[in-house]
């Protein structure tokens, strides 16, 4: 890494002695000649390392690994906020409707189920309602609202 940054100093030294000059030579009878040779001090100074052996290219390539343990715990990481993401949004989405229906819930959990075709269906959904005698109203306006038969549960 020293050596890279070695290098990159001199060329910018060379750059800037190379403009520094070019604006000093007399006139433009040498100016060919001495552009060459400027070019020629700016590719020697930055070759140098190079042709000491000071630089070394290894192989990156071999050194790279992927932890397959770690990919697929990120992906269940992954899988499981999306399942709550969609729970959580199921779950405020029957809390407006109930409460548009005068039925107060204090809580709502909802359990989902992705199939392998990537289809959503509802497990469970259990609430904890401020009434429970709404339980029978709440769990029509539920099945009514998400067009089937889904288990919903009171929670005391």
């Amino acid at each position: 890494m020293a050596v890279f940054q070695t290098v990159t100093y001199v060329a910018c030294f060379i750059g800037i002695a190379v403009a520094v000059l070019d604006t000093l030579y007399p006139n433009e009878k040498f100016q060919k000649q001495i552009k060459m040779l400027f070019s020629l001090v700016f590719i020697l100074s930055i070759a140098a390392p190079l042709i000491k052996g000071d630089i070394e290219f290894t192989d990156t390539a071999g050194s790279v690994s992927v932890n397959s343990d770690s990919y697929a715990e990120v992906t269940d990481n992954a899988n499981n906020l999306f399942i709550k993401s969609i729970e959580n949004n199921i779950s405020m989405r029957i809390s407006t409707v109930l409460n548009q229906n005068k039925i107060i819930c204090k809580n709502i959990k909802t359990s989902i189920n992705i199939s392998d075709n990537n289809s959503i269906s509802i497990n469970e959904i259990r609430l904890t309602l401020e009434d429970s005698g709404q339980y029978k109203s709440a769990a029509e306006i539920i099945n009514t609202e998400v067009g089937g038969d889904i288990t919903v549960n009171l929670e005391e």
